[in-house]
């Protein structure tokens, strides 16, 4: 499959630009993948570069509770957003999309989450 007709989404909170959405996470457009921020519905974006999307890839994007949000691919530090960071709290705890170019969009929304940890 291509890489380069779609659009994807995925992260903590409402990402998909909208009016009001705020959240973090990572988005790719026509086979370039960005970290993602946004508030208000304005998106901040920072290419990554380097990249195989068609590989296995770790994302991890964590919030430091006020003013930044770290971006780490493959356990490495890619990005570093100051702009957008959301402040207000969201009742969608995360978001999964996905879009080509000749289907119609899938969205996942969680708005409750249960997590465990196991000891092994």
């Amino acid at each position: 499959t291509s890489t380069t007709s779609q659009t994807a989404y995925w992260g903590v909170g409402d990402l998909l630009g909208a009016g009001g959405s705020e959240g973090y996470g990572f988005k790719v457009a026509d086979g370039v993948i960005s970290a993602l921020t946004v508030k208000n519905g304005t998106e901040t974006l920072t290419t990554i570069s380097g990249l195989t999307l068609t590989n296995f890839n770790e994302y991890r994007a964590t919030y430091n509770g006020s003013n930044k949000v770290l971006f780490f691919v493959n356990n490495r530090l890619r990005a570093t957003h100051i702009t957008n960071i959301p402040d207000t709290d969201d009742d969608v705890i995360g978001t999964f999309y996905i879009k080509t170019g000749t289907t119609a969009a899938r969205v996942m929304t969680m708005k409750y989450f249960f997590f465990t940890q196991q000891n092994i």
